[in-house]
This record gives C-alpha cells, structure tokens and sequence, in this order.
C-alpha cells in the first residue's frame, strides 16, 4: 500500500485524487496527460512543421511541471498518511466521541487533544473539538480551530460542515451582542425626558 501511493507520486494530481478522491485533482492529472499525448504527437507526427525550439521549450516546460508535482507529491503523501485511521487513533476517536455526545466536555477535550497530538492532520476529530468550543462557550478558539481545519489538505472534505459550524458561531454572537446592546440602550420615556429638560421644559414628573 505504501509503495503504491508513492508510485502516485510521480503523475500530477494523483496523490490527492488515490487518498481524497478529489474531483480537481483528477481534472489535474487529465491536463497534464493530455499535454504529454500533444508533445508526443508534436515530436512524433508534426515535427517537420514544427520548430525544433518550440519542442525542446514545450518538453523543458513538461519537465519542469512534473518534477515540481513529484516533489510536491512526495511530500504531501507524508502529510495524507498521516491522517489515516489507526485502531490507536480509532480507539481514542470513539472514546472522545462518547465522552462528547454525553456532554462530558473536559473528557472529550482530552481525549482530542491526545488524538491530535498523534494524527495533528485527523480533520474529524479537529472538526469536534471546534464544536466542543462552542458549546463551551468559547467562540475564539472554536473559530482559530476552524481556521486551522480549512487550511488543511484533509479538512477540504469537511467543507459543508465547517461553513455550518461558523453560522453557528455567527448566530451566537449574534444573540450574544443584542442583549447587551439592549441593556446599554436607554428607555425612549427616559430620552424624551432628557430632551425636555434640555429645552427648558423642567423635569417630568412620573407617577
């Protein structure tokens, strides 16, 4: 399994496309095939009609492509690995999940802490922690946990979920400003009787 996804290396988009299934990613190997099949096609078949600077321009670019992919490739393969399920990790992931759904906040937090400080790419897990943020109260770091989330290779298929999860923040500091704004509002009786007295009209009697 390992040597075949380093094999996946050496093709533009192929790493990404065998471990994420990323549609772009195949469009991306599908391009740079087809401008190998028109090099080949030019050097084989039009190569009389063509300048010979044309080629070896075109040729140097396709090299140039594909070695800075294999490199890119090679290191982003460590980094996808990375976020692979183990029965470790598993273990520790249903643990937290438990703990989570239970509402045992403190249990859940370290038990995802520990997870990522094993699998730091584990998108799913990352994604409860930002949850669990939230339902604690703490909107800051529910919001710099997303942050981080969207940022990474694995959290590109947690999309849908990561927008929902900023509404959510965004609805509850939302709700959270509107009583306080209200509570700093004076009541409009009190502006009106301010004013009056501001012109003059001395002060209203209440009762």
């Amino acid at each position: 399994m390992v040597a075949w996804s380093r094999i996946t290396c050496f093709w533009p988009g192929l790493p990404r496309l065998w471990w994420r299934g990323d549609g772009r990613a195949l469009l991306g190997a599908l391009g740079f095939a087809a401008a190998v099949n028109l090099g080949l096609v030019s050097s084989l078949v039009w190569s009389e009609s063509l300048p010979a600077w044309l080629l070896v321009l075109a040729w140097s670019a396709l090299g140039g492509i594909w070695v800075g992919y294999a490199v890119h490739g090679w290191r982003l393969v460590a980094i996808l690995r990375s976020g692979d399920a183990s029965p470790a990790g598993e273990s520790l992931f249903v643990r937290a999940q438990a703990e989570y759904l239970n509402r045992h906040w403190l249990e859940a937090e370290e038990l995802l802490h520990k997870l990522l400080a094993e699998r730091e790419q584990d998108a799913e897990a990352r994604l409860m922690l930002a949850t669990l943020y939230r339902h604690t109260g703490r909107m800051a770091e529910a919001a710099n946990c997303l942050t981080r989330l969207e940022r990474m290779d694995a959290g590109q298929r947690w999309r849908v979920e990561v927008a929902r999860e900023r509404r959510l923040l965004e609805t509850v500091a939302e709700t959270e400003r509107t009583p306080a704004q209200a509570a700093g509002r004076p009541a409009p009786s009190a502006l009106g009787a301010e004013a009056r007295q501001v012109a003059g009209a001395g002060p209203v009697e209440t009762g």
